[in-house]
């Protein structure tokens, strides 16, 4: 008697495997950001701006972080669709903000009046 755990998957079967997972992400994400619509700033006046980061860079788990600082806000520039889940609910809590270029966040954060800092990348 065979464990089908030891029984390898062929080609065809991983491949269909991978697409049903990322078919599922994309739900997840797209039914997450329209809940995130409802979602309230934090007690603190900062928000995080995400610059074209690739959608597996850990972009949830930066919700976690700043839902735990109390951040206002994350802004982000042309990144696409992620898996929401490792957020635990933050992507739901903390308002994002959709942007194509990097120039609308900009204009966007200057308009509320925030203050703009950037990293020295000078070193």
């Amino acid at each position: 008697m065979t464990n089908d755990a030891e029984i390898p998957l062929t080609r065809s079967q991983r491949r269909a495997a991978r697409l049903a997972r990322q078919k599922q992400i994309e739900q997840r994400y797209h039914k997450d950001r329209q809940r995130n619509v409802l979602a309230q700033p934090g007690p603190h006046t900062f928000a995080f701006v995400l610059d074209h980061l690739k959608a597996g860079f850990n972009v949830p788990k930066i919700f976690r972080s700043v839902q735990a600082f109390g951040g206002a806000e994350v802004h982000l520039v042309n990144i696409g669709v992620f898996d929401t889940a490792p957020a635990k609910g933050a992507f739901r809590k903390v308002p994002a903000r959709f942007h194509e270029t990097f120039d609308s966040a900009w204009t966007d954060l200057c308009d509320r009046d925030y203050t703009l800092l950037c990293p020295d990348r000078r070193r």
